[in-house]
């Protein structure tokens, strides 16, 4: 399994886990719920972060050396 299948099955089985405590008569309510669940909303966008602070190293310096 690849990390977006990993995140795609997390996020269904938390959807699912959720979806279990929520169970509205209203038919709009469910509407609104199926529409925030099938785009995602209740699950927040991965974070992705570079690192911006790799230590400097100087090419010339370690030739001299």
């Amino acid at each position: 399994m690849d990390v977006f299948e990993f995140r795609d099955k997390l996020a269904g089985d938390y959807r699912d886990f959720t979806r279990s405590f929520i169970q509205p008569k209203a038919d709009d309510i469910n509407a609104f719920l199926d529409s925030e669940y099938g785009g995602g909303d209740y699950w927040p966008s991965p974070l992705i972060q570079i690192k911006p602070s790799y230590p400097r190293f100087d090419p010339t310096s370690a030739a001299m050396s």
